[in-house]
């Protein structure tokens, strides 16, 4: 499953004899038509003028080998040799290439095909400038086959040395400290700056850091228990991992709170791990994958993590999945993101397996999966707070009366009235005083914003909020 796209390939010395080649499908029960080819390469000490040599290593070892004339150029007339390896997404590949004959040149590029089929997805001449030697690292963005092409600055050939290491995600930061069965923990997300520039929003990192300051001034949360993920630490994998390991810590007497505050999207057809929802859609929040680019976490992965976790749970979500953004300077912007956008397309990797696959093993989930607000069934023990209706837009503002940063509208008033909240207070309550100055604040724009209706669903809806998020 590696030959870029969603073309598979197979590459092997073989012995004398009969083969058989299943073909199959990735996703359970899928048909149709299909094409297969079969191709007999030279071996690589014999390959001649066009022949690309092709090898394979593993990580944590040294591959030698020489370029030679024989070897297939580019266009700019260099020649060029093919080390394919196994990747796992999220892994750290570092790969250097150096020698004594040549000036190195070093591309990365994601399949395990002919060079015309692979995606290339990064390249390096100097590793520094005390070198002539390549080096890459580059977390790598999906599981699959990798090649890494060897190649020359000019024209020159000769032996060279290929090192490759790859490491795992580093997710300590997530399991550092005391697990405290009745302690309080939060993981809030904020992303302003996408990959590309047609998507980038003002306002989601601000309502990040004001939630988690209200958190610590005002409902003394221990400054450790309380995560940021802000841009480009906002990955999938950040985001699962943070749900399950530092949200995963409180017990059925703590609390756990998971704030979002980004864009939403929606998937005319699912990614294919799930059956899609009743109106042909997939929602989700749009955040970042690896290697710089974009990816998602649908709505019923969001859910099945949050599901995991065994102590009163609140959640926020400030995005939408309908709308357009507005790129008007200075004005309010929507946030959700249009997958078939072009700036949206050309950097977003769409996961291919479920959230709880990627994960690994270690983690003993439960084998349903629902939308963030159907997941819970303890009774008084969560609350889910969206920005606005499924059908609505999620606004951002810039030019707050009160010379504030610009903030998403709904977590503006969220925050200012998670603050101000006294002991008799509900979750009922505080929707609706944040919908009461949200209304307000649309009514009085002249037309410049549309409406948008905050959600509220959980069983825990008449809890008071200080007395909940305190843990009482």
């Amino acid at each position: 499953d590696g030959f870029g796209g969603t073309n598979a390939a197979l590459q092997g010395r073989l012995a004398a004899g009969t083969f058989v080649v299943f073909a199959t499908s990735y996703d359970a029960g899928a048909s149709g038509s299909y094409s297969l080819t079969v191709k007999e390469a030279q071996p690589p000490s014999e390959a001649g003028e066009g022949v690309a040599f092709s090898a394979s290593m593993e990580p944590g070892n040294t591959y030698e080998g020489e370029l030679t004339d024989n070897d297939p150029t580019l266009d700019d007339g260099t020649h060029y040799q093919l080390i394919r390896f196994q990747g796992r997404a999220g892994d750290e590949m570092t790969a250097t290439l150096s020698s004594e004959d040549f000036d190195p040149y070093l591309i990365l590029a994601l399949g395990n095909g002919d060079l015309s089929g692979l995606e290339r997805l990064t390249e390096n001449d100097d590793a520094d400038t005390a070198t002539v030697n390549s080096q890459i690292t580059f977390p790598l963005p999906a599981d699959g086959i990798y090649t890494l092409v060897v190649n020359s600055y000019e024209e020159d050939t000769g032996a060279y040395e290929l090192h490759l290491e790859t490491a795992a995600p580093d997710y300590s930061r997530f399991s550092a400290g005391d697990t405290d069965p009745e302690g309080r923990y939060a993981l809030i997300v904020g992303i302003d700056d996408y990959p590309g520039t047609g998507s980038d929003l003002t306002g989601p990192t601000h309502d990040a850091e004001m939630m988690a300051q209200v958190l610590l001034d005002g409902y003394m949360f221990e400054p450790q228990n309380v995560i940021l993920l802000e841009n480009e630490e906002a990955t999938r994998l950040n985001i699962a991992n943070g749900i399950i390991r530092h949200l995963g810590k409180a017990g059925r007497n703590g609390v756990a709170v998971f704030f979002f505050s980004g864009h939403g999207t929606r998937v005319g057809r699912n990614v294919g791990f799930l059956d899609n929802e009743a109106d042909g859609q997939d929602d989700g929040i749009y955040v970042y994958g690896h290697g710089g680019e974009s990816s998602i976490i649908l709505d019923e992965e969001l859910g099945y993590l949050l599901s995991q976790l065994k102590g009163n749970t609140f959640v926020a979500v400030d995005a939408c999945y309908s709308g357009t953004i507005s790129r008007a300077e200075g004005g309010p912007q929507a946030k959700s993101a249009d997958i078939n956008s072009p700036d949206v397309a050309n950097n977003i990797r769409l996961p291919k397996t479920f959230i709880s696959d990627e994960l690994g093993a270690g983690y003993a989930f439960g084998s349903s999966a629902g939308d963030v607000s159907s997941v819970f069934n303890q009774p008084q023990r969560s609350v889910v707070m969206s920005s606005s209706s499924e059908e609505q837009v999620s606004w951002t503002v810039n030019d707050w009366p009160d010379g504030s940063r610009p903030a998403s509208l709904f977590t503006y008033y969220l925050a200012k009235e998670m603050r101000n909240a006294t002991g008799a207070v509900t979750f009922r309550d505080l929707l609706r005083r944040v919908s009461q100055q949200v209304d307000a604040y649309v009514s009085n724009s002249g037309g410049k914003y549309e409406a948008q209706t905050a959600q509220l669903a959980g069983p825990g809806l008449e809890r008071p909020i200080r007395s909940f998020m305190l843990g009482f």
